[in-house]
């Protein structure tokens, strides 16, 4: 299992393709979708600038199983994109994780 943390805008919008396959594959909520928390980090989310992205993906040879769509705050809270400004906000998952990998990596990071 790899984990790798998203930080950049421009890198977010690399896994655009992989991120909708994730997302079609998963009983999920338009909330959850790559357009949706792009848009809603760009416009709503960070406006100020004073967020930082740390959207966390897991993959398993090199095919992305999870995607937790987080960023810290200015107050550097954990928190998931849309949490504020939506009824249902989650991560996407096709296979279960470890999360306290990947609380250990943001620990470190963050």
């Amino acid at each position: 299992m790899q984990i790798e943390i998203i930080t950049k805008k421009k890198d977010l919008s690399l896994i655009r393709h992989e991120w909708n396959d994730l997302f079609v594959a998963s009983s999920s909520s338009i909330f959850q979708s790559f357009n949706f928390c792009f848009f809603s980090w760009k416009e709503v989310v960070n406006v100020e600038e004073r967020s930082q992205l740390a959207v966390v993906i897991v993959r398993i040879k090199k095919k992305i199983i999870a995607i937790f769509p987080f960023y810290i705050d200015h107050n550097s809270v954990l928190r998931i994109i849309n949490d504020i400004h939506c009824d249902f906000c989650d991560c996407l998952l096709k296979e279960e994780v470890d999360f306290s990998q990947i609380l250990s990596i943001l620990r470190k990071r963050f």
